[in-house]
């Protein structure tokens, strides 16, 4: 797998948000777990983790897929039989977890398609909306084999608009407007009711829509989840993740990102790690 020197981009971020005052609603570096299974559906755990054949854990990157550096990132591992409940993996709603929603912002994290599981059946459905389910879905996405696809608010698997490298470190951005005008950000504009999705810092979905959606345009992106369809098949299919933010404000990193803005970050991830974790 290819390897990324640094969590410069979500420390970028961060470095940004705290310079201009903006809201970051939820962040993970899975840094502050014990290995293996990450702690979930309590009142002070970020997640709930919904698959009785299917795995959440932290795991040590020591072959540095990552960072060179000293990490740890999460893996998530779908095995859904074909009739039982969804999988899901979702934020939760706790001073812990995702704090507060916001109609615009942007979800940024990296992540890993592993090629030794191909998803059969959907893939991977990316949500964001007012609760982790099909009626609280305001805008989805599919990630499956290598390629971003379109998805009603019930799932439904459209055609690909964009695709990614498998077994490689992948950063993803998505620009949110969940509000019924255009947005203007950073030189782009994303539509109404839209998202513009970066891979590596390259657009490559521009205006993504999602059809059928029920949620009230205006309302605020308050949960960010992964599902997987398994009504009519079975899915399995494991995705690698790190440096997981939902911020209010919306900053695509340059590549060149200096130095300072790195250590800046630094201190205020450990900041936000100490607070948010403190018993």
């Amino acid at each position: 797998m290819n390897k990324i020197a640094s969590k410069l981009t979500f420390l970028s971020i961060l470095g940004i948000a705290a310079a201009s005052h903006a809201a970051v609603m939820f962040s993970e570096t899975f840094e502050e777990y014990d290995l293996g299974a990450i702690p979930q559906g309590g009142t002070e755990d970020k997640w709930t983790f919904r698959e009785a054949g299917g795995t959440f854990i932290a795991v040590d990157d020591t072959t540095h897929i990552f960072s060179q550096d000293a990490n740890q990132y999460g893996s998530m591992n779908f095995d859904g039989a074909a009739g039982e409940q969804d999988p899901l993996l979702t934020t939760r709603a706790t001073e812990y977890g995702f704090v507060g929603g916001s109609s615009t912002g942007q979800v940024s994290f990296q992540f890993v398609d592993t090629s030794a599981i191909a998803e059969a059946n959907y893939g991977f459905l990316l949500r964001l909306g007012t609760s982790a389910g099909n009626s609280g879905t305001a805008l989805a996405f599919y990630i499956r084999n290598g390629e971003l696809r379109y998805s009603n608010n019930q799932g439904n698997l459209g055609a690909a608009f964009a695709s990614y490298s498998l077994d490689t470190v992948n950063q993803i951005d998505i620009v949110y407007n969940y509000t019924a005008s255009d947005l203007d950000y950073s030189g782009s504009t994303v539509a109404a009711t839209s998202m513009d999705i970066y891979i590596n810092g390259e657009l490559v979905g521009d205006n993504i829509t999602t059809a059928d959606s029920t949620v009230t345009v205006g309302s605020e992106v308050s949960n960010f989840n992964l599902t997987a369809k398994t009504w009519s098949s079975a899915f399995e299919g494991e995705l690698l993740l790190d440096n997981i933010i939902v911020d209010s404000e919306i900053s695509i990193p340059e590549p060149s990102s200096s130095c300072a803005i790195l250590g800046l970050a630094a201190a205020l991830v450990l900041f936000l790690s100490r607070r948010r974790f403190r018993s």
